[in-house]
């Protein structure tokens, strides 16, 4: 079962009163893209792996593959990301630790059964709600399906890339605030720096470290206030933390910018050691 494999959907907005964040898969483009790769509607359940897998067909299905760049064998035949392949009973799936990225998405034609809280099967590792983590032997239910795969061919969505020294890199779009005032000059500080991602990271956040600090100009605490997956808050510590889709619903730190929503599946595919740049995008304050 890899180092960590989850169930995941496109999780369970709407219950921010409850204290309750809307979880759901990192990556979100790679969870779609692979349930409609099978024929699935794009909120089916699927696994979100991290450190490779293996899966062996108990019946004839369909399975697809997406998100961080990792070789995946059906026996010893390749398969292509993003390629759904029709895989008998009694073949196994083979899915290697990824090479550059994160997380992989696995969609199996008809998607998988996995038990619902608040209507959605995600598993919210800050919450405990959702399902248990797989684990080696379990026993993954399909929900049978009858129509066919998708007659078109599709792209992969991931969007990180590798350095040459083998590094997973990328640029993340955000908008500045709405808490940048505490941070005067230091916000052009916090742009031009390449952040290293920490192994201290997870699905509520990601961690972030680098030679320089962000210093606030105000002082004072702030109350806490609502918090969205993509904010970025600086702790005392002058250490970004980037707010994923486990995040907290409320926070206490500053929020210097917000990373634009579809750059948040960007974010979800940063392993540690993965190196992090942000860049403003249109009229700062408009969110």
């Amino acid at each position: 079962a890899g180092l960590l494999t989850l169930y995941q959907d496109l999780g369970r907005p709407g219950f921010g009163d409850l204290g309750v964040t809307s979880s759901g898969a990192a990556d979100r483009a790679s969870a779609a893209t692979a349930n409609i790769a099978v024929g699935n509607p794009r909120q089916s359940t699927v696994l979100e792996n991290i450190g490779g897998m293996e899966l062996r067909a108990l019946s004839d299905t369909v399975v697809c593959v997406t998100g961080a760049a990792a070789r995946v064998r059906l026996g010893d035949m390749p398969v292509q990301l993003a390629r759904p392949v029709l895989v008998t009973a009694g073949q196994t799936v083979i899915i290697e630790p990824a090479e550059y990225g994160m997380r992989n998405y696995v969609a199996i034609r008809g998607g998988l059964i996995a038990d619902s809280e608040l209507g959605s099967s995600a598993t919210d590792v800050l919450s405990g709600l959702g399902p248990a983590p797989v684990s080696a032997g379990d026993i993954l239910g399909v929900l049978p399906r009858s129509t066919g795969m998708t007659d078109g061919q599709l792209a992969n969505p991931l969007r990180v890339s590798q350095s040459n020294d083998g590094r997973t890199v990328a640029t993340l779009r955000c908008v500045l605030g709405p808490r940048d005032n505490w941070f005067g000059d230091d916000v052009q500080q916090f742009l031009d720096t390449e952040w290293t991602v920490s192994s201290h990271s997870n699905r509520v956040g990601l961690r972030l470290e680098s030679d320089t600090t962000v210093e606030r100009v105000l002082e004072g605490e702030l109350p806490s206030e609502g918090m969205v997956a993509g904010s970025v808050q600086i702790p005392p510590n002058g250490k970004p933390v980037l707010f994923l889709r486990d995040h907290a619903v409320t926070g206490g730190y500053p929020v210097i910018a917000t990373v634009l929503d579809e750059d948040i599946d960007i974010a979800a595919q940063l392993p540690p050691g993965a190196l992090v740049r942000f860049e403003v995008k249109g009229n700062t304050h408009d969110h």
